[in-house]
């Protein structure tokens, strides 16, 4: 049996006997789990818009592309930067452990 498949397995017989304890979506979890979020979505959104920026300034100096193509350019890079980096972050808080709890995603029964 190949190490990633045992792994795998040995990790779903783990959970199947261990008793998980549900904890209430406090406020202050809530806030935890928001603040993971927004920070980090801020950060990269930054620096991903800088990037973006800074390469299409280059390509319209360049190319001397007219400003409304490039304004249109602009807009869609943004909105796929914006979403690509947004799925991104949720997928890292997803994955993260926090002070005395983590997210689960578990199959509905």
């Amino acid at each position: 049996m190949g190490q990633a498949v045992a792994s795998t397995l040995c990790r779903t017989l783990v959970l199947e006997t261990r008793v998980m304890e549900e904890l209430e979506v406090s406020w202050e979890r809530a806030v935890t789990v928001w603040w993971s979020i927004a920070w980090r979505s801020a950060v990269l959104g930054f620096l991903t818009a800088l990037a973006i920026g800074f390469v299409i300034g280059f390509l319209r100096s360049a190319l001397h592309l007219d400003p409304p193509f490039m304004h249109r350019l602009s807009l869609l890079a943004g909105i796929a930067a914006g979403v690509t980096v947004g799925i991104w972050v949720v997928k890292q808080v997803l994955a993260k452990r926090f002070k005395d709890f983590r997210i689960v995603l578990l199959p509905l029964d």
